[in-house]
C-alpha cells in the first residue's frame, strides 16, 4: 500500500550554527568554519574553537577531498532512499583537514578505494537546498 504515497526525502536541519554552511551549500560554494587564533578547520559547525576558545569565521574550502573511509548501504533504512539502494554513506577528508560525511557518486560502489581523489558536487534535492556529495576528480 505505501507505493502510491510520496515520500519525501528528509532535509538537513537548519539551526542558527549550520545556517551560513546551508546557505552557501544552495549556492553551490563549500565553506568550513576557520579559527582566527589558531587556523584550525572545523566541520561540522561549533560556536568556539575546541583548541582556542576564539569565535570561528567562515571560509570557502577548495572543494577537493580524498575518501577517508565509506560502508555500502544495502537494506532500506528509510522509504525515501529505496530506490537508491545499495548507496555508500562515506567520510571523505576535506583538503583543508576536517572530515565531511557524504556520499560519493558517479562511480560504481565496487571501485570506491580509500584514498581516491574527490571533488564536491553539490545535489540539489529540494528549492533553495543544496546536498554538498563528492565525485571523483577529474584531474586524478
Amino acid at each position: 500500500m505505501t507505493d502510491n504515497i510520496l515520500v519525501q526525502r528528509p532535509l538537513p536541519l537548519v539551526d542558527p550554527i549550520n545556517k551560513p554552511f546551508w546557505d552557501a551549500a544552495a549556492r553551490h560554494e563549500l565553506i568550513v568554519q576557520r579559527c582566527p587564533g589558531c587556523e584550525r578547520r572545523q566541520y561540522p559547525p561549533l560556536i568556539l574553537c575546541p583548541d582556542c576558545s576564539s569565535e570561528f569565521e567562515w571560509t570557502r574550502a577548495s572543494g577537493r577531498a580524498t575518501l577517508h573511509t565509506f560502508t555500502i548501504i544495502r537494506l532500506v533504512f528509510h522509504p525515501a532512499f529505496a530506490k537508491e539502494v545499495p548507496y555508500n554513506v562515506s567520510v571523505v577528508e576535506l583538503e583543508e583537514g576536517p572530515l565531511f560525511i557524504t556520499n560519493v557518486v558517479g562511480v560504481d560502489n565496487d571501485a570506491l578505494e580509500i584514498g581516491m581523489p574527490l571533488e564536491v558536487f553539490f545535489d540539489d534535492v529540494a528549492d533553495g537546498v543544496a546536498v554538498p556529495k563528492f565525485k571523483p576528480a577529474k584531474d586524478a
